[in-house]
């Protein structure tokens, strides 16, 4: 009988270790919030050519500058137009924040926006800027 008793109080204790070892601790009140949250890119800052400029030649590098507050990887549409209508999308989901655009005329105001993506399908767009060929 003192076998068996033995053995049951191993068994016991070997129970209880395994219980404390596998018990789920609650978080402590600094442990940062585990979140699944995406949130937006932020808004498309413009680096050139700036607000109203303008440029010379039929062609210009439109460049812009833009974060997500996630990390994500981010993608970018570019629209350009005139006379305040963004008519032409000029660039879509490049991984780039700069695009060349061409076959500007001399003397036309253009006008352009960007639409920047995070890989989840948040966006956010940016003010409208304009320039003008001289």
């Amino acid at each position: 009988m003192k076998k068996l008793t033995i053995c049951t109080g191993i068994m016991l204790a070997i129970l209880f270790m395994f219980a404390v070892a596998c018990k789920k601790t609650d978080p402590t009140p600094t442990d940062p919030p585990i979140t699944n949250e995406n949130h937006n890119p932020a808004k498309p800052k413009v680096i050139y050519p700036m607000d109203e400029a303008e440029v010379s030649g039929n062609q210009v590098i439109l460049s812009w500058s833009s974060t997500d507050p996630d990390g994500d990887l981010m993608t970018h549409d570019v629209y350009l137009g005139t006379l305040g209508y963004l008519t032409h999308r000029v660039a879509f989901r490049i991984s780039d924040q700069s695009v060349t655009v061409g076959d500007l005329q001399k003397g036309t105001m253009y006008h352009w926006k960007v639409v920047s993506y995070d890989v989840h399908g948040a966006f956010t767009e940016s003010d409208v800027w304009s320039f003008t060929v001289k």
